[in-house]
C-alpha cells in the first residue's frame, strides 16, 4: 500500500461503491489509444490495430512517436498494477478503479492530458443521485442490450415526439440519431448496442408512465431523483 497523499479529488455521492468495492476512480484520456483492452504490450497493440484495419479494408493508422510512448507507458503501468484493481478502456478514455489513491496518483506520469480523480461518498438514500448542478428532477437509465434499426428508429421518434419533456444524454441522442446506412463497416458495431450509461431526464413524474407504456420494462434500469450535491 502506498502512503496517503493529498490531491484534488471530486466527491461523488453514490448508493454503492464503484463495482461494489472500489472507493476511488481515476479517469483520463490517452489520444488514439484504440483497441487496447486485450493487448500485452506496445508491439501487440500495433499488431492488433494493423490487423483490424486490414480486416475492414482500411489503411493502417499512423501513430506519432509521442502517442506510442504514451500508450506504451500506460500498458506498462496497467500490467504492473492491475492486480486487485480494475482497468477499463473505452476507445481512448481510461478509467482505473482502486482503493489505493496513492497508487492512482502515480498515473499522472503516464496521462498526458491530466486526470480526474473521484472518491465515492456513500449516500443515505440510494434512490437519490446528487449532481453539482442538476438540470431536471428525475433520471432513468437504460439497460445494456443489443439493438436493431427498428428499435433505434422507434426510440429516436419517441425522443423527438417528447423533445420538450424528455432530455436524453448526448451519448443516447447521438446514438438514436445515427444513420447506420451511412456508416462505414468498421464503425457500425459501435451502434449495435444500447449502453447502460444512456439515460433520460425529465421533470414531470407522469413522463415515467408514458415511457413505460411505450417501451417494455426490460429496456430500463434504475430511476433516480436528482438533487444538488451537498458541499
Amino acid at each position: 500500500m502506498h502512503n496517503a497523499i493529498s490531491c484534488d479529488i471530486a466527491i461523488e455521492q453514490r448508493p454503492i461503491l464503484f463495482y461494489s468495492k472500489f472507493k476511488y476512480r481515476a479517469k483520463f484520456r490517452i489520444p488514439n489509444m484504440l483497441n487496447a483492452n486485450y493487448v500485452k504490450d506496445i508491439a501487440d497493440f500495433c499488431r492488433r490495430n494493423t490487423e483490424i484495419s486490414a480486416r475492414w479494408g482500411q489503411p493502417s493508422f499512423i501513430f506519432s512517436d509521442e502517442e506510442l510512448e504514451n500508450i506504451s507507458n500506460f500498458l506498462i503501468w496497467r500490467n504492473t498494477n492491475k492486480a486487485g484493481n480494475i482497468v477499463r478502456v473505452d476507445w481512448d478514455v481510461c478509467s482505473v478503479f482502486s482503493n489505493d489513491l496513492a497508487l492512482l496518483k502515480t498515473l499522472e506520469a503516464v496521462a498526458p492530458l491530466g486526470i480526474a480523480f473521484t472518491e465515492v461518498q456513500l449516500q443515505q438514500d440510494p434512490t437519490i443521485k446528487y449532481s453539482s448542478n442538476p438540470k431536471h428532477a428525475f433520471r432513468i437509465y437504460l439497460k445494456e442490450r443489443r439493438s436493431d434499426d427498428h428499435l433505434q428508429k422507434e426510440l429516436n421518434d419517441f425522443l423527438m415526439q417528447y423533445s420538450k419533456s424528455l432530455f436524453p444524454c448526448k451519448a443516447l441522442l447521438d446514438w438514436a440519431r445515427f444513420d447506420r446506412s451511412l456508416s462505414p463497416l468498421y464503425s457500425y458495431w459501435r451502434y449495435e448496442w444500447i449502453k447502460a450509461f444512456f439515460f433520460i431526464e425529465f421533470d414531470d413524474p407522469a413522463m415515467l408512465t408514458i415511457i413505460k407504456l411505450v417501451f417494455p420494462d426490460v429496456m430500463f434500469g434504475k430511476l433516480y431523483k436528482l438533487e444538488k450535491r451537498k458541499k
